[in-house]
């Protein structure tokens, strides 16, 4: 199945949304727990049928987790 991403702005609108419902004490951070959520609801507003489980999350987190916290910073 082809999805069309939306423009960036759009995307960065999707993300900035998302992220402040998951960022409960504004930390600028998720951590692995919220990060499955995060994305899932990312997809949602995109109209993209993807979902993913914790397991994926954690995947991701490892590859976006530049200083090793453990947490997907939003900067």
């Amino acid at each position: 199945m082809s999805y069309n991403c939306p423009p960036d702005n759009v995307l960065r609108n999707y993300i900035d949304q998302i992220f402040s419902k998951y960022d409960r004490d504004r930390s600028m951070t998720l951590e692995v727990n919220e990060l499955a959520n995060f994305f899932n609801d990312v997809f949602m507003m995109m109209g993209d049928p993807r979902r993913i489980n914790q397991q994926q999350a954690y995947q991701s987190l490892m590859v976006i987790d530049k200083n090793n916290d453990g947490r997907a910073s939003k900067n």
